[in-house]
C-alpha cells in the first residue's frame, strides 16, 4: 500500500518562531493538499494577525498525508514573532460509490481520514472559542445580546435576573462621593447626556 492507514496525529494546530535562520519546521499532523493549510504570522507587538500567502512568504514541502511535510519561511522572521498553522480541510465527499460495483479500499480510507481530520478541526475551533468566549456555568442559560444599533455607546450590566442588558451612560451617572472616599458607582460627566469621560470615577 501507498497511501496513509490512519491519521495517527491528534492535532491540528502548531506554533513556532521562523526566526533568523528561517530553517525548515516539520509540520506535525497530517494534511491531504497544501491548500488545506493557513498560516498565520502574529507579531511580537500583539498587533493583528497576517494571513500568509504560499510561495510567496513560504514553501511546503514532503509528504502531508502522511505528516512528514515541512514548512519554511522565504523570510527571515522578526524577533519573537510567532507563527500558527492550521489545518482547514475541504469538507466534501468526491469519491461516488456505485452499486454492485469494487468497493475500494484506498477510497473508503481516504474518506475516513477526511472525516477524522474534520473532527480534530472541530473539537480545536470548539476549544479556542470557549477560551475566548464569555460563558455562564453548566445548567444555566442566558438570554441573548442586545442588537448592535441598541448596544452602540452604551454600557452592559447585568439586570436583577442575571440578563445581559445595555443602558446609556446617563443611568450610571451618580452625584460625587464625598472627598477621599470610594462609592461604588460609575460616574460619568454630569449634564453631559449620554457621554463619558473613560474614567471609573469613585473617588471624589
Amino acid at each position: 500500500m501507498d497511501w496513509p492507514v490512519t491519521v495517527e496525529t491528534t492535532s491540528s494546530e502548531h506554533w513556532y518562531y521562523p526566526g533568523a535562520g528561517s530553517l525548515p519546521e516539520a509540520i506535525p499532523f497530517s494534511f491531504a493538499s497544501a491548500d488545506e493549510l493557513l498560516v498565520w504570522r502574529w507579531p511580537a507587538d500583539g498587533s493583528a494577525p497576517v494571513l500568509l500567502v504560499r510561495d510567496i512568504d513560504y514553501t511546503i514541502t514532503g509528504d502531508g498525508p502522511s505528516a512528514a511535510a515541512k514548512i519554511t519561511a522565504r523570510t527571515d522572521g522578526a524577533p519573537m514573532e510567532h507563527w500558527q498553522l492550521l489545518r482547514e480541510s475541504e469538507i466534501a465527499q468526491h469519491r461516488p460509490f456505485a452499486p454492485h460495483s469494487p468497493f475500494p479500499a484506498r477510497s473508503v480510507e481516504t474518506a475516513l481520514d477526511l472525516l477524522t481530520r474534520v473532527a480534530q478541526e472541530q473539537r480545536r475551533d470548539q476549544a479556542e472559542l470557549g477560551g475566548r468566549a464569555v460563558r455562564v456555568q453548566r445548567g444555566e442559560t442566558i438570554n441573548e445580546l442586545p442588537l448592535r444599533a441598541d448596544r452602540i455607546d452604551r454600557l452592559f450590566y447585568f439586570d436583577a435576573y442575571g440578563e445581559p442588558q445595555a443602558l446609556p451612560f446617563s443611568s450610571f451617572v451618580t452625584t460625587p462621593a464625598s472627598a477621599g472616599t470610594f462609592d461604588g458607582g460609575f460616574h460619568g460627566i454630569a449634564g453631559s447626556g449620554d457621554t463619558y469621560d473613560g474614567g471609573y470615577n469613585g473617588l471624589a
